[in-house]
């Protein structure tokens, strides 16, 4: 089936290949592989456009003071911020449950400070993967934020992006859209529609957008994103890899499996020039693009991106995380077709 969609206004100048022959090349796989490699979920990008730890201190009001102990907590919150930011996540929490007793101990009021810091122990958990948890500090924080900075304040749109992300994780995708909604909405009055932070939350939406299964309105929220973020930070930017990613993730949601595999291409081009050679995200860029290389039977190429992207993942996620698995799995769907090219005995 056809799904209509608009066309996307920042497409790359390279020339994207015919979709059609995609589904000639998929027809090709035994359908054992086929059904398993239909079982496996392509990773978003998407965490890369949330907002991120290094904006804590637009939210602390980091200006010299008398106040010895304040000045200590300050920099205990950073110093959990940081702690996060590197993956460190329970060490940041110790760290960030020892900055919210000080606060909350201080005979001052600090409201927004320790709404702050309840922000990024939800962030923690979202790291940790324990979403319901996070939800809970996010909703401790919200109408705190909301309170002390103002309702179309940049901390309560940033809040709203995590109560989104949380909810994602969650499974409700519908209110996790409400709140990038309601992001957007901020920064598009107080910012502009071209603002780079407006330009992030609107992907946020794309992703809600995206997990709903509204493809069309996926691509065109993140190529509305992808147009600013490229207007203020150029094709090369690191956040243009994450960019490419979404919207190929949402090309081959709707079949185009060769308009996915230009995407993905372009993102790796980009953090291959602007990354580490073992960043997790280019692990991310070559799991997609081995995924989508196997599915239009391009099977050396499948076999060299899943090999670096199982690799990637081994070292730095471990060998029973998700990601880890996933690719390993892929890799192996790889080997088979190479190996046999004859459909797999299925269990009942």
């Amino acid at each position: 089936m056809t799904t209509a969609i608009e066309s996307d206004p920042c497409a790359h100048s390279t020339v994207l290949p015919n979709a059609s022959r995609h589904r000639e090349t998929e027809a090709r796989l035994p359908p054992a592989i086929k059904g398993l490699l239909a079982s496996l979920i392509l990773v978003d990008a998407s965490d890369a456009s949330v907002t991120t730890i290094h904006d804590t201190s637009r939210f602390l009001p980091m200006t010299s003071t008398d106040n010895t102990r304040l000045a200590v907590t300050y920099q205990i919150i950073l110093s959990g911020a940081t702690a996060l930011d590197e993956g460190c996540c329970e060490k940041a929490l110790v760290t960030l449950r020892i900055a919210l007793k000080l606060l909350e101990q201080s005979s001052d009021k600090f409201g927004g400070d320790i709404a702050t810091c309840q922000t990024l122990v939800g962030r923690c958990y979202v790291a940790l993967g324990e979403d319901q948890q996070a939800l809970d500090w996010f909703e401790l924080a919200l109408p705190t934020h909301t309170t002390w900075d103002g309702p179309c304040s940049q901390s309560v749109s940033a809040a709203h992006v995590d109560h989104g992300t949380a909810l994602l994780g969650l499974g409700r995708y519908d209110e996790a859209t409400q709140h990038f909604k309601r992001a957007v909405r901020i920064d598009e009055a107080t910012l502009g529609v071209n603002n780079p932070t407006t330009a992030r939350r609107r992907a946020n939406l794309g992703v809600g957008y995206f997990k709903m299964g509204q493809l069309s309105s996926a691509i065109r929220c993140y190529s509305q994103s992808m147009a600013v973020i490229r207007t203020h930070l150029g094709d090369h930017h690191p956040e243009m890899a994450a960019k490419w990613n979404n919207i190929g993730l949402a090309w081959k949601a709707m079949g185009e499996a060769n308009m996915a595999h230009s995407a993905f291409e372009n993102a790796l081009t980009v953090d291959l020039n602007t990354q580490p050679p073992n960043y997790v995200a280019l692990a991310t860029t070559r799991y997609n693009l081995g995924i989508t290389c196997l599915s239009q039977n391009q099977i050396s190429d499948a076999f060299d991106h899943l090999s670096s992207s199982y690799q990637m993942r081994h070292q730095y996620l471990g060998a029973t995380h998700p990601h880890t698995t996933d690719a390993a799995i892929a890799l192996s769907l790889v080997q088979i077709v190479k190996s046999q090219n004859t459909p797999l005995s299925m269990p009942s």
